[in-house]
Order: structure tokens, then sequence, then C-alpha cells
């Protein structure tokens, strides 16, 4: 941090969009998260293979979107807007699924690893929870969490919101409203 100041202070580097991110890390000035429809949380269905069938796609859709407003910026912009994209290229997940677990085992009694959740039924028999039908815990094992954000400053939200990408700015809740 004290690199950055020095940096910010003595005016070395001459990008503008640089400056304005170190005085926003500088001063504590969060930037603006842009709302986009291909930039949503969404929770995923993991299938039997594995894989997530919708992630893939949901990566080319948001990246195809963040080219199309670097674009703008570059034909419309005044060279002060920029935008950050943070796209999740590894799985958040709420707790492991058995295939994962069986995967990375070491011993060759699953119920002696450390991560799965152990339990016992009522005739003294143990199995894991992520078995259980109808357990939480292995419904979330079956999911990820898919969490993009989008990060600009206020000159790039201005010009997204003239050139009609974002809607106008929400209005404030009026008393009464649900």
């Amino acid at each position: 941090m004290s690199r950055v100041q020095e940096l910010y202070l003595s005016k070395q580097i001459k990008d503008p969009n640089l400056n304005e991110q170190m005085r926003m890390l500088i001063f504590r000035i969060a930037p603006h998260t842009v709302r986009l429809p291909e930039s949503a949380h969404r929770i995923m269905e993991v299938d039997a293979n594995g894989k997530i069938p919708g992630k893939e796609a949901a990566i080319r859709k948001l990246e195809v979107k963040v080219q199309e407003i670097e674009q703008l910026f570059k034909k419309h912009g005044k060279g002060t807007e920029w935008i950050i994209a943070d796209i999740p290229h590894k799985d958040i997940t709420f707790t492991a699924d058995i295939q994962t677990i069986n995967r990375k085992r070491d011993s060759d009694n699953i119920y002696g690893e450390r991560d799965p959740i152990k339990v016992i039924d009522k005739n003294g028999k143990p199995s894991l929870l992520i078995e259980r039908e109808n357990s939480l815990v292995g419904r979330l094992s079956k999911v990820v969490n898919f969490i993009p954000n989008i990060y600009a400053n206020s000159a790039a939200l201005t010009l997204l919101r003239e050139k009609k990408l974002l809607p106008r700015e929400p209005q404030a809740a009026q008393p009464g409203d649900c």
C-alpha cells in the first residue's frame, strides 16, 4: 500500500485510469458494481459426470458483453472510463460431492476421511450425510455457486447509461413500498 501511495503522490504513472484506481485504493473509494443480466449470480447444477452444463456458455456470454463494453469505451468514451471483470473460472462449492471425496481420499475407509459429515442411523450403521436422501448437504453437494462481478468507475457507468446498456439509476424506495 505504501508503494501505491508513493507512485500516486510522485505522479510517475501517466495513465489516468491507473491513477484513478490508485486514488480509489488509497482513499478507500469502492468502484461501482455493474449489474447486467449476463453477470447475475446463480447456482448451477453439477451433472453426474461432474460437469456444469451452462457454465462455459455463461462465461462466453459475459466475456462477449465485456468486450462489447470495452469497444463502446473506445468508440464513444473520453479515455477515462474503465471496467474490471471478475469472472470466476474455479468452481465455488458448498460441500464436496461423493465422487470428489472418493477421488481424493487417502485410505480405503471413506468414513475415516476428515471432510465429509458422518452420521449414524438408528441401527448403528454409519453413512455420509451427502449420501442421504433429502439432506440439505446432499443437495448442496450437487450445485456450485457462479458469482461473476463487473466493476466500473463513475464515468463508465454514466456512459453505459447514456448508451442504454444499463437501466437508469434505481429509484429510491418510497415509504409504503414492499
